[in-house]
């Protein structure tokens, strides 16, 4: 059986809701767990019911019939997989739970068709995706664009240069990530999507969804260009190399790498630089608190039992692999982790070699002290802050005004109703919750430099931040951080 693979999404919101795909997979995987192929298989049909394409799904039901005593079932469904997505030759030809359809003489068929999606460049599924998406939402209200080099097809419904400058945030991102870390791009083409606003509604039903990465469907579909879409990005590049090695690696090394790069910067040279965002504050406060959970339960957590906390966890993964890049650096674990997978792919040996540790309780205390040593952040605009005096909604580009506050300072510098507000000085800015950490950081009288689109056209103001007047009893105006809750598939 292939490990379920898991959509990795990011949100805005937290909610408690546990959608009914993630129950029924878990039941899956305590099936096969305890033998029970019957109700397994009953159980997959039932998600193909609702998906007939899912690879996964195929694949597993591949197993179960192959396990069965099935294998002419289990080669039909097999090419099924093959042809919805599924390339990883390893699993075909190691997967304990294939050996009855490895020995049937068909077996060949399905290597044949591997085989004739590698040499095709393997473009079908980010082709038909596409298709399906331009199908649903319009094609004239997108462009597309391939990047046959990273193995990216790219539809985006973005506005004046954003789209450029998406394109050139992607490049820096994404060979920074294959020099560092994942040694390659990914063999197979991915389609990555950045929805319209309305479109992005309809398809992340549950409302709070900002970004997802379905490697078994090669989608990475985003609301915005900013943390969503890094931090999905390089879920691609990372379950690319996971696949491409065989290797499953934990949820909490997935989802703390993909937070690490939600908020960073690059230099010429390729240095990176990781900036704090909305979850600095949320791991600050839950290790002054000691409530963090301990790394030696941590790094055993299944997918389920992480997202059951993942409030405080995506915070603290993300400020773990923070401490790792400062104090240890990122690369050198990386390898090591790599390295050390076939004996400790939880990361225990990777974590204890990187830093001269003796034991996983010693590290958290360490790592616990550097949280707390580094401090928090100023994280709000309170009323006699700077401020821009602004109240807009987050487009997938930046934030558009809905109302320039009379003496303020952004209608002082002439920003209008409908602006784009899309960086200060040279921090862009693609969302609501970036633009309240930029001007949180200022102070008053402050100038800073707007880069706007207007229409089509991209404008530069320049604005003296003026104090945010009191209102409505004086509350402050706190970012909503990304809290990844849900899976959408």
């Amino acid at each position: 059986m292939l490990a379920l693979a898991f959509a990795a999404t990011i949100v805005v919101e937290t909610t408690a809701a546990v959608c009914s795909d993630e129950i029924l997979e878990d039941r899956v995987v305590e099936a096969f767990g305890r033998g029970d192929l019957a109700t397994a298989e009953r159980l997959l049909l039932e998600l193909l019911a609702t998906d007939p394409r899912h690879p996964e799904h195929l694949y597993n039901l591949a197993c179960a019939k192959s396990l069965q005593g099935d294998p002419e079932a289990a080669i039909g469904r097999l090419l099924e997989a093959v042809d919805s997505g599924f390339r990883d030759a390893r699993f075909l030809g190691e997967d304990p739970d294939l050996a009855a359809a490895r020995a049937h003489p068909d077996f060949t068929r399905v290597l044949a068709a591997v085989d004739r999606a590698e040499a095709g460049g393997g473009r079908r599924g980010a082709e038909t995706g596409l298709a399906a998406w331009l199908d649903r939402f319009g094609a004239s209200r997108y462009r597309v664009e391939d990047d046959p080099g990273r193995n990216l097809l790219i539809a985006t419904a973005l506005e004046g240069d954003s789209h450029e400058e998406m394109l050139a945030m992607l490049d820096a991102q994404a060979d920074h990530l294959v020099t560092t870390l994942f040694e390659r791009y990914p063999q197979t083409p991915v389609l990555l999507v950045v929805a319209r606003p309305e479109d992005a509604a309809a398809f992340f039903a549950d409302g709070t969804t900002a970004g997802l990465y379905e490697h078994a469907r090669r989608r990475l579909v985003t609301r915005d260009i900013g943390e969503s879409l890094r931090h999905e990005f390089t879920h691609l590049l990372h379950h690319a190399q996971m696949e491409r090695l065989g290797q499953r690696h934990p949820i909490w090394i997935q989802e703390g790498l993909a937070s690490l790069y939600e908020h960073h910067r690059l230099d010429a040279s390729g240095k990176v630089e990781f900036l704090p965002n909305s979850r600095h504050n949320v791991a600050y406060r839950a290790a002054r608190a000691a409530v963090t959970r301990p790394l030696r339960e941590l790094v055993g957590l299944s997918h389920r039992e992480f997202m059951d906390e993942s409030t405080r966890l995506y915070p603290q993964t993300r400020a773990i692999f923070e401490f790792i890049a400062a104090e240890a650096g990122l690369a050198r674990f990386w390898r090591t982790y790599l390295e050390t997978y076939p004996e400790s792919p939880d990361g225990t040996a990777a974590l204890l070699a990187s830093f001269g540790e003796g034991d996983l309780d010693a590290l958290d205390r360490r790592w616990r002290r550097w949280v707390i040593d580094r401090g928090p952040i100023d994280d709000s605009v309170r009323p006699g802050d700077a401020s821009l005096g602004i109240e807009g909604s987050d487009r997938p580009d930046g934030v558009e005004i809905e109302r320039a506050l009379p003496g303020g300072a952004a209608r002082a510098a002439g920003v209008r109703r409908g602006d784009v507000l899309v960086a200060i000085d040279d921090m862009p800015i693609r969302s609501g919750r970036e633009l309240v950490l930029t001007v949180a950081s200022r102070r008053v009288g402050e100038r800073v430099l707007l880069r706007l689109r207007r229409g089509d056209d991209t404008i530069e103001l320049e604005a003296h931040l003026r104090p945010l007047p009191g209102r409505s009893g004086g509350s402050a105006i706190l970012p909503r951080a990304p809290m990844p809750t849900r899976r959408v598939r």
